[in-house]
């Protein structure tokens, strides 16, 4: 390597560090320092049993086959999907569950961004770019209000620029090679972490894609066949035990198209009355919160969504399956899309959800033709677009601001009873596994 490649490869990992410690520190502001997270409200009730479960289990050396409670009706631990068995878990020994919460987002993080790194080597994105691209897939309003309202399982999202790696591969450099394997090994690496529903947004993608983009059918079937087969261990568990004990109804995705800009465009705190319908009689704002700020839409309209259309290169071919999910994060589209009942995709009850993947792989694709623009001009087009990174770090500041959980916590409504936080391993005899009665379901 010559002295320029080194210098270029130091400064790649000087930067990588500085994000880094960056971006841990937000998430550890976010959390409240030291972290105190809530025990009795929204879904921090379920994710403390979850990783008390897992502290007894990596302390005691037991597996936990059975639980003294039952979870989403089972007593059967491994039959619930959205349980983290990644190897972080062993950090439970160490940490109490507030600081291994946090240390766990920390790590995927860490793990999103080397993913935006290679994103960063294969398009050759100068600074000003990488920025936003940085910025708008590690901290918008999707992933740090499910954050701050106890959806650990959504530790997976930080997985997603890895998935639009391997996806732009598959459709720009045909054949594929190691990618539709890349995107098996991502999902299957999500399902450790707990991320059934993002691991289902991504197989709905591939299906999308399968369904409109006839020259990347093969490689596009591969990649669902690597995603499906290294998912089996968790899949057919929750499939076998859970399936037909619990209602699968569903409740509701963006209820207008002012919804869907508002969820991008508004920062609402979580005291925001229900939107949309179903059996809760309508959801909380984070299930539409995916903001981002009118700086950071317009730039995605400008440099994603006219130029994906105006480009003659493949990854336009991304475009329709991006539309079609967007659609289908509408409440009228999904509803009937869910009466189906068709595996995986029937089990999605909320489908606003949906939305944060076509979002964020528009943020690539703008990303990619911002760094053409710049390519083609003068260096006051990096001037301008680091003006707009600084902006959209801003907005997105206030929104983390409003949803930091030393916040949020004291405005979440409180149980109608007490919840019994008690729980533990038991032996198989011990688990009265055919009488559980039924308790909470996650949406």
């Amino acid at each position: 390597m010559n002295k320029t490649g080194a210098r270029a490869g130091l400064g790649g990992w000087v930067l990588y560090a500085l994000l880094l410690g960056l971006g841990a520190a937000h998430w550890v502001l976010f959390f409240g320092v030291p972290p105190a997270l809530p025990r009795e409200a929204e879904d921090w009730p379920k994710e403390f049993r979850y990783y008390a479960i897992l502290r007894q289990a990596v302390t005691e050396g037991r597996i936990p086959y059975f639980i003294s409670q039952p979870i989403q009706e089972t007593r059967k631990f491994f039959a619930l999907p959205e349980t983290v068995l990644s190897p972080q878990i062993v950090l439970l020994r160490y940490l109490s569950i507030d600081a291994f919460f946090v240390a766990h987002v920390v790590l995927l993080y860490a793990l999103g961004l080397a993913a935006c790194f290679a994103l960063r080597r294969r398009y050759q994105l100068s600074l000003p770019a990488f920025a936003l691209l940085w910025l708008l897939l590690s901290f918008n309003g999707h992933i740090t209000s499910h954050l701050a309202i106890g959806h650990s399982m959504w530790g997976g999202y930080f997985l997603l620029p890895a998935f639009f790696l391997f996806v732009l591969q598959l459709v720009e450099a045909p054949p594929a090679g190691s990618a539709p394997i890349a995107i098996g090994v991502t999902l299957g690496v999500m399902l450790l972490q707990g991320s059934y529903h993002v691991f289902v947004w991504c197989v709905l993608y591939l299906l999308l894609l399968l369904a409109f983009d006839r020259p990347s059918r093969g490689e596009v079937l591969k990649a669902l066949g690597w995603s499906l087969g290294l998912g089996l261990f968790r899949l057919v568990p929750a499939a076998v035990i859970l399936l037909g004990r619990r209602v699968q109804a569903f409740e509701t995705g963006f209820p207008s198209v002012q919804d869907l800009l508002a969820g991008l465009l508004v920062v609402r705190d979580v005291t925001f009355p229900r939107r949309g319908g179903g059996s809760m009689g309508g959801l909380r704002w984070w299930e539409f919160d995916t903001y981002i700020g009118i700086v950071a839409l317009i730039w995605l309209i400008v440099f994603g969504v006219i130029a994906l259309l105006a480009t003659s290169k493949p990854r336009r071919r991304l475009a329709l399956p991006m539309l079609a999910m967007t659609a289908l994060s509408m409440d009228g589209l999904f509803r009937p899309f869910s009466a189906l009942k068709i595996p995986l995709i029937s089990s999605e009850r909320v489908s606003s959800r949906m939305l944060i993947l076509p979002l964020g792989l528009l943020v690539v694709v703008a990303t990619v033709a911002t760094e053409e623009w710049l390519r083609r001009g003068r260096s006051g087009r990096r001037i301008a677009v680091a003006a707009l990174a600084l902006s959209t770090a801003l907005l997105l500041g206030r929104h983390s601001y409003v949803w930091s959980v030393p916040i949020v916590a004291p405005l979440l409504q409180p149980p109608p009873h007490a919840r019994d936080l008690g729980i533990e391993i038991v032996a198989p005899r011990e688990s009265g596994e055919k009488g559980a009665d039924h308790t909470e379901a996650c949406a």
